[in-house]
């Protein structure tokens, strides 16, 4: 996992240098269009945007299962596929 520095840089490296998509780093970081926007527009780290990029602390003792599940259901039948409201009940 990477800290919000390092996502940072990640993303703005692959868009800016890599020439990545947009819509790809969106959907493989999990950010809204206006943070990346952000993330385009700023070379350091905005103190508002750290907390757009980290995971809910309630949520990170369970990301090690939540991963666990996730690469189960790549290979699971549709039907079989857990839901996100699934995994948090």
């Amino acid at each position: 996992m990477h800290t919000d520095m390092e996502m940072w840089t990640l993303i703005r490296r692959k868009v800016l240098v890599e020439g990545a998509s947009k819509h790809s780093i969106r959907r493989d970081n999990m950010i809204s269009t206006q943070l990346l926007e952000k993330v385009e527009a700023h070379p350091g780290l905005p103190a508002i945007a750290s907390a757009s990029l980290a995971p809910k602390p309630e949520l990170r003792q369970f990301l090690g299962v939540i991963d666990e599940i996730d690469e189960a259901d790549k290979t699971a039948p549709p039907k079989q596929r857990h839901s996100a409201k699934r995994i948090l009940n």
